[in-house]
């Protein structure tokens, strides 16, 4: 048995008696039939019964060097649902990406990380050496301004007219935004003497708290693996809502036949990084990733708001600033986690 096997065999032990501790009755390494007819490997399984019903807990061990990704979440649940499980906990010591603490908490699935079995264990649980909260990663762009240049942005755009009466800075730190990036193919006539149809792409960041456009390109962003322990926020609209967006205002501008309404529609997509004219447009590929943010709260008399720098720019984004504001708990809550 190798290293990797035998701390996963230890984790199965520990989760195994303390589930027998709380009155579950527990088997290890089941091979159980679902629904479908599939045979399903389960690390862990607790039964529990109150007389009038029965409970099924499923529990899977990763103790891997790395963090879990949303594959494993997926997997999880396609078997909870299979089996008609109650309840399923993916334990991992290493932590998890930003993408699978989505999904599980989508799926109404625990995730236990250092922090908890510190809580359940104690000290001497599953590893010897200290444990430390767990490492969420996901895909995304590094910092390329600094803290302190973010700041002095930030104070420059705090001032009040004549630098007088500004907003007060109460605290000041990063968080990671999620964004959603999509990949566009946008069809054209084009051509002198004889029209033909040719395809561009364009690859726009969508935020997704409030959906709108924060910045766009022409050839696909340089995404990355990026620590957001430090504070993420989690998506509020899932792509379906942005994609129908611009699917709503390309009809619109494709249907309306006077200048005025051609004009309006076309800034509403404008807006959405759609640039007129084009025969049609489809949505290739969405991808969940996150931007860096420098952050601060800001006060004058009762009033608080949050003022926004861009982590890749430097630019000062009031818009997102009125993004975040209307959620100031929310990043409250990303900052506590």
């Amino acid at each position: 048995m190798n290293a990797e096997s035998a701390k996963g065999h230890q984790l199965e032990q520990q989760i195994a008696h303390f589930l027998g501790q709380h009155g579950y009755s527990v088997s290890t390494n089941v091979r159980a039939p679902g629904r479908s007819g599939a045979i399903h490997e389960l690390d862990v399984v607790g039964n529990k019964s109150d007389g009038l019903t029965s409970f099924r807990l499923v529990v899977e061990c990763k103790a891997w060097v790395a963090p879990i990704d949303k594959d494993v979440v997926y997997k999880l649940a396609a078997e909870l649902a299979d089996l008609g499980a109650a309840r399923g906990i993916i334990v991992t010591p290493s932590g998890w990406t930003a993408q699978a603490a989505q999904v599980a908490a989508q799926a109404n699935i625990e995730l236990w990380g250092p922090v908890e079995l510190r809580s359940r264990f104690g000290s001497s649980a599953l590893e010897q050496r200290p444990m430390q909260p767990p490492q969420v990663s996901g895909v995304g762009t590094q910092f390329a301004v600094s803290a302190d240049a973010a700041l002095q942005t930030i104070r420059r755009a705090a001032r009040g007219v004549l630098g007088f009466a500004g907003d007060e800075v109460t605290w000041f730190g990063h968080i990671w935004l999620p964004v959603w990036v999509f990949q566009v193919a946008i069809t054209r006539l084009e051509g002198t003497f004889r029209k033909v149809p040719r395809i561009t792409r364009v690859w726009n960041d969508y935020d997704g708290l409030a959906g709108q456009r924060i910045q766009m390109g022409s050839a696909p962003p340089r995404l990355e693996t990026v620590n957001v322990s430090t504070g993420y926020l989690r998506p509020d609209i899932e792509p379906a809502t942005i994609d129908a967006a611009i699917a709503k205002a390309a009809g619109q501008w494709q249907r309306v036949t006077t200048e005025a309404a051609r004009q309006r529609h076309a800034s509403a997509l404008g807006q959405l990084g759609i640039q007129v004219p084009f025969t049609s447009i489809a949505i290739e590929m969405s991808t969940l990733a996150y931007h860096p943010l420098w952050i601060a709260f800001l006060r004058k008399g009762t009033r608080e708001r949050i003022g926004v720098v861009d982590g890749v720019s430097g630019m000062h984004r009031a818009d997102l600033g009125q993004v975040l504001t209307a959620r100031a708990q929310l990043v409250r809550e990303a900052l506590a986690r």
